[in-house]
């Protein structure tokens, strides 16, 4: 695992990404099955459930730009819907 860092990232609750970055693609995705397995058995002990969207698979340049661009896009609407909200409670106010 030291050779092979787990990066997780929150996109929008309750939907996360792991990557890591290495040379030995192998490796990459063997750890990444090991990290998911992981985190599915202390979510499964605690009563909790995980769908994993897609299985770890190496990425280009271009796939990485493109998740990038997703994972902004879903964080972007996020805080929208978070910021409408609020601006519904202040409309509220003033009626």
């Amino acid at each position: 695992v030291d050779e092979c860092p787990i990066q997780i990232k929150l996109i929008a609750p309750p939907m996360y990404v792991m990557t890591t970055m290495t040379l030995d693609k192998d490796l990459g995705i063997a750890t990444l099955h090991q990290g998911i397995a992981y985190i599915t058995e202390r979510i499964q002990q605690k009563g909790g459930k995980i769908d994993v969207k897609m299985a770890p698979k190496a990425v280009s340049a271009r796939e990485e730009t493109e998740l990038q661009a997703m994972m902004d896009r879903l964080a972007a609407e996020n805080a929208e819907q978070d910021g409408d909200d609020d601006a519904e409670e202040e409309g509220d106010d003033d009626v």
